[in-house]
């Protein structure tokens, strides 16, 4: 990035439902955080909003989707506001053509971006808070980043949530069957389906 620009990178498997919206939250968390008192409006820094996913977010089959701001009425305008946001699909890292990306991007798909990633990432880290400048950028998106893992951590409990029932579902099934209850009146008191049960048979 050259002077002037502000990023900000989201690296994972997100939930692609809200994606978009998360872009949206991300461009909000960099203007706030970047512009000052009496700011003129034509000092706003230009933003760039990455996020790089292991799979494709989109399902579209393409490597890069970039949003471009258009106005309704006519292709021959661009809303230039100086905000970008960039979704990268590291599944489909072979069709990338510059030789650097294309590399990165198959090395967080196949190797999960564990050792030098992180390595490199907690060193970008510290870099940011090291400069008294960007104290106050990197508390902010550190609340954000809670909140993200709040988000996920509240994902992953509705989904155990929802296997514990369904286990147990299954073994009320398997109870009932072992005492001549119907197959029909078993769907009627578990909500498995009719494969399900067979399945347990």
């Amino acid at each position: 990035m050259t002077a002037g620009t502000v990023s900000v990178t989201g690296y994972g498997l997100f939930f692609y439902d809200d994606l978009l919206l998360r872009a949206r939250y991300y461009q909000g968390a960099c203007d706030v955080a970047t512009v000052r008192r009496r700011t003129k409006f034509r000092n706003l820094k230009e933003t760039y909003i990455v996020f790089i996913c292991e799979e494709d977010p989109f399902g579209m089959g393409l490597p890069v989707y970039t949003k471009k701001n258009r106005f309704t009425e006519t292709d021959a305008l661009i809303y230039d506001d100086k905000t970008h946001a960039v979704f990268y699909n590291s599944s489909a890292w072979s069709k990338i053509q510059d030789e650097e990306l294309r590399d990165v991007l198959r090395f967080i798909y196949e190797s999960k971006a564990t050792s030098s990633f992180s390595k490199l990432l907690e060193e970008n880290t510290l870099r940011a808070k090291s400069r008294p400048e960007m104290e106050d950028e990197y508390m902010y998106f550190m609340d954000i980043l809670e909140e993200e893992k709040e988000y996920a951590r509240e994902a992953g409990l509705a989904e155990g949530r929802a296997e514990g029932a369904r286990q147990k579902a299954v073994e009320t099934a398997g109870k009932l069957l072992r005492e001549g209850v119907s197959l029909q009146t078993v769907i009627k008191c578990t909500g498995l389906s009719e494969n399900d049960i067979k399945n347990i048979k």
